[in-house]
């Protein structure tokens, strides 16, 4: 189950910014990339 903290999680992951709130431990996407 994806959810917006798993998104936001990505998206901080991608371009190196903090954590913020929740999405700190939220897993990132990673299953569909290539």
């Amino acid at each position: 189950k994806i959810t917006h903290y798993n998104v936001l999680r990505t998206v901080e992951d991608i371009f190196k910014l903090p954590y913020a709130g929740a999405s700190s431990s939220a897993d990132p996407i990673t299953g569909c990339w290539k």
